[in-house]
């Protein structure tokens, strides 16, 4: 059991010390993996600080956090397939305010959590060239997705 002072868990050090994802950048971008998955991890070690066996409990937070991220992302791509990149981000902070990216977390939004990834994919997407501004919404759905996976597996 961890002490009860302590911010950090298993899981989230675990996340944080992974060498794949302190060296891999979101592509096109100088946001590394772990740069993005931070304040989810650090939220959802908040959340459930209380709980009897909370390893467990943050791994599924942090799961069903990118899953939102990913889904609100999905929804956010077809909103905004049409609108040129050179509005980029003002498509980003439009995108934020939906309320698919409103749902609250420890009286933090997904928009919040999600910030740094959202930023990194706005930074990827211009970096890259990409003609639509949706295009941040793809690379935000894929690097959930992705992340999502490596949580999945993750052994505590």
């Amino acid at each position: 059991m961890r002490a009860l002072l302590s911010p950090l868990s298993l899981v989230g050090d675990k996340i944080r010390q992974d060498e794949v994802l302190k060296t891999t950048r979101v592509k096109g971008s100088n946001f590394t993996l772990v740069d993005v998955m931070e304040p989810i991890v650090r939220e959802c070690e908040e959340v459930t600080r209380n709980e009897p066996d909370p390893e467990p409990a943050i791994k599924a937070c942090i799961a069903e956090v990118l899953d939102h991220i990913s889904s609100a992302a999905g929804v956010m791509r077809d909103m905004f397939a049409t609108m040129p990149m050179d509005r980029a981000d003002e498509v980003k902070e439009k995108a934020l305010r939906e309320k698919e990216w409103q749902k609250r977390l420890n009286g933090k939004t997904i928009a919040e959590i999600a910030m740094p990834l959202a930023d990194a994919c706005t930074s990827a997407a211009k970096t890259l060239k990409k003609e639509a501004a949706s295009s941040i919404f793809v690379c935000v759905m894929e690097t959930a997705n992705l992340l999502k996976m490596y949580v999945n597996d993750l052994q505590v």
